[in-house]
């Protein structure tokens, strides 16, 4: 492959990692060597040689593989390299304003935006191992959630219609309405002080969305970048689409969609606490 048809690589923002991707061909951080990484370890799976061929044929199917590949090997590279290391390592042994050390997780809140999308179609016209010709509405929503840990662990969630880009404004409204609405967690101070613990989304680091933390004496701290394994949300998320999947054959409109997250999201709830332990926060 050469440079000149190679795929556009990603760029990394600098809230992200610490430095930019190298984009030298067959350097220690070039596309090559991260390509055919990560190629060897999909094929594994189980695909075979046959499959890759007509792939390749296909210029539009291969240059699409070949985002595909890019993006996920150099997520895994980011996460690996020292920088992120040593934040992930940080959080987890040093005390706020840093890490979580000392931190019970009955005072940690994680919060973050999950998007669902939807599509009705005439079941009744599809078959296996082809697809339903006659398709409907095209839906986009967004869950919000924030789960807090401990024995009384406990789950707050909005779920609308997405009409466009992430609204920090909603954010905001999301995050007030878990301090100060009905039951919310109240002012920090004393032994009510929280610590809302969340990913590098550009919202999440939105001034008026620390400020609305931070106004009523909760902490604010980021997760190391590049670890979801670090966010009891994401397995929150996981239990949701989960459990949803079970439900589909019974939603056919966003309205029955809707009442079905809110049925799923209240009994994923019954696990915040798992979420936390199995991250590894402290009791």
């Amino acid at each position: 492959m050469t440079p000149t048809n190679r795929p556009k690589q990603r760029t990394a923002r600098r809230s992200d990692v610490g430095f930019l991707p190298d984009p030298s061909p067959g350097g220690a951080r070039g596309y090559d060597a991260a390509h055919r990484t990560t190629a060897v370890a999909l094929r594994t799976i189980g695909e075979d040689d046959d499959n890759i061929v007509e792939e390749e044929d296909n210029p539009a199917v291969a240059n699409l593989r070949q985002d595909h590949l890019l993006l996920a090997s150099m997520t895994s590279y980011q996460a690996s390299n020292p920088y992120n290391l040593a934040w992930r390592h940080v959080f987890w042994n040093h005390p706020y304003p840093f890490g979580v050390k000392g931190t019970s997780r009955s005072r940690i809140i994680d919060w973050d935006e999950k998007s669902i999308f939807v599509e009705t179609v005439k079941r009744n016209y599809a078959y296996i191992g082809s697809r339903a010709p006659q398709v409907g509405p095209y839906e986009k929503y967004t869950l919000t959630a924030a789960i807090r840990g401990g024995v009384h662990g406990k789950c707050w969630f909005d779920f609308f219609l997405r009409t466009g880009a992430p609204s920090v404004l909603k954010t905001y409204d999301f995050l007030d309405a878990v301090i100060n609405g009905p039951g919310g967690i109240g002012e920090g101070g004393d032994d009510n002080t929280h610590t809302f613990i969340c990913d590098h989304r550009s919202v999440h680091h939105n001034p008026l969305i620390v400020m609305v933390i931070n106004n009523k004496r909760h902490r604010h701290l980021f997760r190391a970048p590049y670890y979801h394994c670090d966010g009891p949300i994401e397995y929150f998320f996981n239990h949701v689409q989960q459990l949803l999947a079970l439900e589909l054959h019974n939603i056919q409109t966003g309205q029955q969609l809707e009442q079905a997250i809110g049925g799923i999201c209240q009994r994923a709830a019954g696990f915040s606490d798992n979420y936390f332990a199995h991250c590894g926060y402290a009791p």
